[in-house]
């Protein structure tokens, strides 16, 4: 007969045969549960990670979309500050020039006779000028228009009509209809005139030629008694 020896862990185990089955069961199940757990906690880890990651996208997409905004409304109310700059240099520069060309018809003195003859011979070179002239209105009619009449002008007042000498075009106003500071005035008058020069005018005699002249803007007029 052989002979078997067996260990005292051995024996015990035989003799309960079930329980050491049972327990190498519940290793098995022990290690599958540890592994299971381990892999939900990476998921989970790799679920917060992602969860962290798209957070952070999400926030520097917003941060930069408010750095956007802001960078917009500071261009934009810097070009409305600039517009309104733009605006007000503009009104004050307007309202300079009128004040100046106001002054200037204010100021205007009566020219000497070499004045207005040298004015005559080369009326572009004083465009611009404000001058008094002193005159006898020789064509307002529908030909001229309601707003241009032609004038003979001088220095100065003359004792008879047929003494003004340089023949010269006036208009006023718009030009055209609105001249309410011509609405007394009409032909055979002898009036002082204040006036802008505009340099010269060319028009078709009514015997067929042509001729240049100076031509005036009407700033005042008055009539001599």
């Amino acid at each position: 007969m052989k002979k078997i020896f067996l260990g005292a862990a051995s024996v015990l185990c035989i003799l309960g045969l079930a329980g050491c089955a049972s327990d190498g069961g519940a290793a098995g199940n022990s290690a599958a549960v540890a592994e299971s757990s381990a892999a939900a906690e990476s998921a989970a880890a790799a679920s917060s990670a992602a969860a962290s990651s798209a957070a952070a996208e999400s926030s520097a997409s917003e941060a930069s979309a408010k750095a956007a905004a802001e960078e917009a409304k500071a261009e934009a109310e810097k070009a409305a500050a600039e517009q309104e700059a733009a605006q007000k240099e503009a009104t004050a520069k307007a309202k300079k020039e009128k004040a100046d060309a106001k002054a200037k018809i204010d100021n205007a003195k009566p020219m000497t006779s070499r004045d207005l003859a040298r004015l005559v011979k080369k009326p572009d070179s004083a465009k611009g000028d404000v001058v008094v002239v002193y005159g006898n209105i020789t064509q307002f009619d529908a030909a001229t228009g309601d707003c241009t009449f032609r004038a003979n002008v001088a220095h100065t007042r003359m004792s008879s009509s047929w003494k003004y000498e340089h023949n010269s075009m006036f208009v006023g106003g718009d030009g055209e209809e609105e001249c309410p500071k011509l609405d007394d005035v009409v032909a055979d008058d002898n009036v002082k005139i204040v006036a802008t020069s505009l340099g010269s005018f060319s028009y078709d005699t009514q015997v067929g030629g042509n001729t240049t002249v100076p031509l005036f803007k009407v700033e005042k007029i008055s009539l001599l008694k």
